[in-house]
């Protein structure tokens, strides 16, 4: 596919960005959190994307055909 963009028009910038991050702690605390019912489906979407790496939409399109037991890589 051609963009039609000349490289030498093109400049990248970066910036020094603060990352944040959720210590072990801060999870095993949201895991035990007292919250109201409709909430609590939330926390654990959120926490299975923690642990996972995914992000939400994608686990928006997770489901059983999708879903394997088993390592990564399929090994």
């Amino acid at each position: 596919m051609v963009l039609g963009l000349e490289r030498r028009k093109i400049s990248i910038k970066a910036f020094d960005v603060l990352q944040l991050y959720l210590s072990v702690e801060d999870l095993r605390k949201l895991e035990t959190a007292m919250l109201p019912a409709n909430l609590v489906p939330t926390r654990d979407i959120f926490l299975f994307c923690c642990y996972t790496g995914l992000r939400y939409s994608d686990v928006t399109g997770l489901h059983r055909g999708t879903c394997t037991n088993g390592t990564a890589g399929g090994g």
